[in-house]
């Protein structure tokens, strides 16, 4: 049996959740901040912010075990890290540039991190538990202010949906929404979607015509579900919403076809979030 690529084993990880019948980039958001490293202060970033959600400690700072080890401290017997990802760039021993340079090519390598709560006596300051003095309505509305170049919303139609041949994105009225949280995870939604468009992004899963449930479809719908993770991230909110089994399928469907889709989409979905953001 070959061994499993580094693709097929993060994969792996985010299929077990969604058979679970989860969609794991939905859990709440970490109330002190998105996941970021204990030593550098940098917040993981595409398929690192999942995996590190899917660990699920409240505590948002992790770190390798050499950098605990180097913190005075030590990783505390018996506890499981989490695996994340970074691109190693490699050069080709046979293809060359036109300047006749080597040509260069990423690897996903992948390496473990342990939250530092999985840890004992490190030298860190200690996390600050203080409430974020946050306006969720007002941090969201200043996201969807800040969309440069941005689709028409128009909030009168009976369901949300995005529309390039128009470039509109079509809202129910905010009073029938359940909540805030929702209402913005589903305009977040709406919004990745439009970053596809030919004006912007031109993205192919959105500028291809694909049916309800066809690969096509269900890459499209990774991309705008992770891009409204990542939004609503950045604005502070923390909505628990529970998905379709039609968009699970589809997703498992896209997922099993392709062990590199979840990375792929990840990146995508941290391109519309960007465009969104301005960054």
């Amino acid at each position: 049996m070959e061994k499993a690529t580094n693709y097929e084993r993060i994969t792996g990880e985010i299929i077990a959740e969604l058979e679970k019948g989860t969609v794991p980039w939905d859990k709440p958001w970490s109330t002190f901040g998105a996941p970021r490293n204990a030593v550098s202060g940098k917040a993981y970033r595409g398929i690192n912010t999942l995996l590190l959600t899917l660990a699920n400690h409240a505590d948002p700072r992790y770190l390798t075990f050499k950098q605990a080890k180097d913190l005075g401290g030590f990783v505390r017997k018996g506890s499981r890290g989490q695996r994340v990802v970074y691109f190693k760039m490699l050069e080709s021993k046979t293809e060359t540039t036109s300047k006749g340079t080597p040509k260069s090519f990423p690897m996903l390598k992948l390496y473990t991190v342990f939250n530092v709560s999985q840890c004992a006596e490190l030298d860190l300051a200690e996390l600050d538990t203080t409430p974020r003095p946050v306006t969720p309505i007002e941090s969201a509305d200043a996201i969807v202010a800040g969309y440069e170049n941005a689709p028409t919303i128009d909030w009168i139609s009976a369901q949300a949906s995005y529309r390039p041949s128009t470039d509109i994105v079509s809202m129910p009225r905010p009073e029938l929404f359940q909540n805030d949280a929702v209402r913005y995870a589903t305009l977040f939604h709406e919004l990745a979607h439009s970053t596809g468009h030919e004006s912007r992004l031109n993205r192919a899963t959105l500028t291809k015509t694909a049916k309800f449930g066809s690969e096509t479809y269900g890459r499209e719908e990774l991309v705008a579900e992770l891009g409204a993770a990542f939004l609503l991230g950045a604005a502070g909110l923390e909505p628990e919403i529970t998905r379709s089994a039609s968009y699970l399928q589809a997703w498992i469907k896209v997922l099993k076809a392709d062990a590199k889709a979840i990375v792929s989409a990840a990146s995508a979905a941290q391109k519309a979030s960007d465009h969104i953001l301005g960054v």
